[in-house]
């Protein structure tokens, strides 16, 4: 039974690292771009972006002609998944184009924060959980610990979602969610038997097959 356990946790890691390239493409479809449709395949993307924050209120819309507060920021990333974000700055937007808020504009619209989507880029979150996957398979850990990584993977990912990070927040809930299922296996296979210790002091000798 524990060399089964052993066996299916040995199965299991190498498919579960194979959901993360699965991941990719999903996020791939899940952010493609409709400034991009018609236009082929993209393999690096540079420019800018801007991450929405809230919409204004329709009078402050109609004042200000612009319907939204978003943080305008440049990017690089490859099939539209940004693998870095910088240079950000508060602004209010309508599609294509945006008008930077000063201090005193974005205090007189009701303030805002930076978003958390800025500071979790997809890819740069997918290459991260390869390392982490690659670094120490779950395999080789023990099931409390797996247990323990994993529910604070999904507590990462649950904090993602609430505070509006897009597909990006799916990738440490999938690390999650291996890990747990690990553990499980772990433990249904039930402890790892001891090794047993060396003899100490030289062998017994050989019985001999001489006649006496």
């Amino acid at each position: 039974m524990i060399a089964l356990g052993r066996l299916v946790r040995r199965r299991y890691d190498r498919p579960v690292r194979l959901l993360l390239p699965l991941c990719v493409l999903v996020a791939l479809l899940c952010m493609t771009r409709p400034a991009h449709a018609g236009r082929g395949i993209v393999i690096i993307n540079t420019g800018d972006d801007v991450a929405h924050i809230r919409d204004l209120p329709a009078d402050v819309a109609k004042e200000t002609g612009y319907p939204a507060i978003g943080y305008h920021y440049s990017r690089f990333g490859v099939f539209w998944l940004d693998l870095w974000r910088w240079g950000g700055e508060f602004c209010a937007y309508r599609d294509n184009s945006y008008a930077p808020l000063s201090d005193a504009d974005l205090a007189g619209l009701g303030g805002a924060t930076m978003p958390w989507k800025y500071r979790a880029p997809p890819g740069l979150m997918i290459i991260l959980a390869l390392v982490a996957l690659g670094m120490a398979p779950a395999g080789r850990r023990r099931p409390w610990i797996l247990l323990g990584l994993g529910g604070i993977w999904l507590a990462v990912a649950f904090v993602l979602y609430q505070h509006g990070v897009d597909i990006a927040f799916a990738i440490p809930g999938l690390l999650g969610v291996h890990h747990v299922v690990a553990a499980v296996l772990g433990l249904r296979a039930g402890p790892e038997p001891p090794e047993a210790a060396a003899p100490d002091g030289p062998p017994p000798p050989e019985p001999s097959s001489e006649p006496l």
